[in-house]
């Protein structure tokens, strides 16, 4: 069998250019690899952990009430003081956990932020619902942060019933307050 003419420099550097090829493609595929673990997987990674701390806290924290009237005006001054300093030890790690996620979402690189949007997470909300959840005191609205905490971070529902009957609940009062400021405009007129 004759070869063609034009075509025999490649069987001779073929076994050289597969090597050199292969050599190149596993830098290449090794570069890749760091970068996307770096710049990825240690940002997926570390917004797993929070997660996950977050919502070991809330359901530790669940049971965690204001201080109650009844054991200041019952019960002696140190019980008072401890369920103050229980309160007051409970929001702390929940403000912590806010500003840890915030800080974390600002954090991120662009196209890890659309992923997570994409796969249903919502950090700014989550973020924003446990500074506000730090901070409140009714119980209603304690519930209703701890309810759009779970939704927007994608947890297991604590009292999903209750929740939706507090929005529903405050959008009847909110129609009620609308239609009442119309028919008073109404009359003015």
């Amino acid at each position: 069998m004759k070869s063609e003419p034009g075509l025999s420099w490649i069987r001779t550097l073929w076994p050289f250019g597969v090597g050199v090829f292969g050599w190149f493609t596993g830098i290449l595929g090794a570069v890749c690899g760091w970068l996307a673990r770096n710049f990825l997987g240690k940002s997926i990674l570390e917004f797993v952990k929070v997660r996950q701390e977050i919502q070991k806290e809330l359901t530790y924290l669940s049971n965690v009430d204001l201080p109650s009237s009844q054991t200041f005006c019952e019960g002696t001054a140190a019980d008072y003081e401890e369920e103050v300093r229980i309160f007051a030890e409970a929001r702390g790690k929940v403000r912590r956990l806010g500003s840890k996620l915030s800080a974390l979402n600002t954090s991120f690189y662009r196209p890890l932020s659309y992923l997570l949007r994409i796969l249903g997470y919502k950090i700014d909300d989550a973020a924003k619902n446990l500074l506000r959840l730090s901070a409140e005191f009714e119980d209603d609205d304690r519930a209703l942060s701890l309810y759009q905490i779970e939704v927007a971070l994608r947890l297991p529902h604590s009292d999903k019933k209750l929740a939706k009957s507090i929005i529903e609940h405050r959008e009847r009062r909110l129609e009620e307050a609308a239609q009442s400021r119309k028919t008073e405009t109404d009359q003015s007129s």
